[in-house]
C-alpha cells in the first residue's frame, strides 16, 4: 500500500482529504476556497477546548473508525472474528510471537486512521485490515475444527461435519447477504449518462453539485477521451482525463467543484472569486448534508433574478432523473444586493 500510494501521488503516507486534518469540517477538506486554511491541533483546541479536541478528534474517530469495521465484518466475519479474537488472546496451537505480530500490525493501522475517520468515515481507508480480520476467523474454526473446544471432545467425524456445517453457514449468510443489494435502476442510470453528456457537449466551467447530480461525469469525460483508459492525471481533489486538461484551462471543458458557504448569497461571492459558472441541483435532496440552504433550490430557483434556469431534465423528457442546472448572473447579483 505505501509503495502503491507513493508511485500514484509521490508520498507514501498521502490521504485522500488532506494534511490540514483539525479544520474540523469534512466538507472544508474538499472546498477550493477552504482546503489550503492552515488550523492545527493547537488552533483548534484554542477555540474548542482540550475536551472538545479529544471528542471531536478521538472519540468521534473511534466510534466511526468501529462503526465501519462493524458494518465491514457481515455478513459472517461478524460470527467468526469475535471467536477468533477471544482464541488468538488464549493461544493453544498458534506461534505466539506471530499471533502477537498480527495484533501489534492490525493496532497501529486502525490506531493511525482514527483522526481521518473522525473527518471521513470511508471503508476504503480500512479495507487493507481484511486480511488480518480473516486469519483472525480462521482461527476460530482451526480451533474448532482441528482441537474441539473444552466442553466438547469431537470425534474425526464430528469435525468434518462441524466443518461442512461452518461452510454451509457462511454461504447461507453471504447469499442472504447478497439479496438485499438493489438491483441497479437501467433506466435511471442512463439517464444519469444521457445528463452527462448533454453538460460535456454543451456547457464548460465551473459547476457545483448538489444532491449528486455528477456522479457520471468523470465516467463520460473518460468515454469521449481519445485516450480512453490509458492516460490521465490523477490528482489531490480530483483528476482530470488525458488532453481534456488542457481543454479546461482553455475554458472549453466542464470542471466538477466545491466551495464552502453558509447561505446562497455566500455561496455566490464566493463564487465570483472562484469563477463558478453553475449549480446543478436533484430534485431529491435525501443527501444534501453539505448545501442545506439550497435544498428548496430546485423548486425556487426561479425566484433568484441571478439565477437563470439553463437545463431542466424533466422538460427533456426524462422520467427518474429530475435535475435542473442553473447559470449564475453576476451583474445581477451585484444589482439585486444593492
Amino acid at each position: 500500500m505505501l509503495i502503491q500510494k507513493y508511485d500514484q501521488f509521490g508520498d507514501p503516507l498521502y490521504f485522500p482529504i488532506s494534511d490540514n486534518y483539525f479544520i474540523g469540517d469534512d466538507m472544508r477538506h474538499f472546498s477550493e476556497n477552504t482546503k489550503d486554511i492552515q488550523y492545527s491541533a493547537s488552533d483548534y483546541i484554542r477555540d474548542n477546548g482540550f475536551t472538545g479536541f479529544v471528542e471531536r478528534f478521538g472519540l468521534t474517530g473511534f466510534g466511526n473508525l468501529a462503526s465501519s469495521l462493524l458494518k465491514m465484518l457481515f455478513p459472517y466475519l461478524i460470527v467468526l472474528v469475535p471467536f477468533g479474537i477471544l482464541f488468538s488472546l488464549r493461544v493453544f496451537t498458534q506461534d505466539k510471537d506471530y499471533m502477537k505480530s498480527i495484533w501489534i500490525l492490525l493496532l497501529i493501522s486502525l490506531g493511525s486512521i482514527v483522526i481521518p475517520f473522525s473527518i471521513a468515515s470511508d471503508m476504503r481507508f480500512i479495507y487493507h485490515t481484511f486480511p488480518f480480520l480473516i486469519i483472525l476467523s480462521t482461527i476460530a474454526i482451526q480451533r474448532i475444527v482441528k482441537h474441539g473446544l473444552s466442553t466438547f471432545s469431537f470425534s474425526e467425524k464430528q469435525k468434518n461435519f462441524c466443518l461442512v456445517g461452518i461452510i454451509c453457514v457462511v454461504i447461507i449468510l453471504s447469499g442472504t447477504f447478497t439479496l438485499r443489494i438493489d438491483t441497479p435502476d437501467k433506466l435511471l442510470n442512463q439517464e444519469r449518462i444521457e445528463f452527462s453528456k448533454i453538460l460535456t457537449q454543451k456547457f464548460s466551467g465551473k459547476i457545483l453539485d448538489v444532491g449528486d447530480t455528477l456522479r457520471l461525469l468523470t465516467y463520460t469525460q473518460l468515454q469521449d477521451s481519445p485516450n480512453l483508459f490509458k492516460e490521465f492525471k490523477t490528482g489531490t481533489y480530483d483528476f482530470v482525463v488525458g488532453r481534456q486538461s488542457n481543454l479546461f484551462a482553455s475554458g472549453n471543458m466542464l470542471e466538477r467543484t466545491v466551495l464552502y458557504a453558509q447561505s446562497l448569497d455566500e455561496l455566490i461571492e464566493v463564487g465570483k472569486e472562484y469563477d463558478l459558472k453553475y449549480i446543478a441541483i436533484n430534485q431529491e435532496q435525501s443527501k444534501t448534508v453539505w448545501y442545506p440552504y439550497l435544498t428548496t433550490l430546485y423548486d425556487e430557483g426561479e425566484n433568484y433574478p441571478f439565477l437563470t434556469n439553463v437545463l431542466d431534465t424533466e422538460k427533456m423528457g426524462f422520467k427518474k432523473f429530475k435535475v435542473k442546472v442553473f447559470e449564475i448572473n453576476y451583474d445581477k447579483f451585484i444589482l439585486n444586493e444593492t
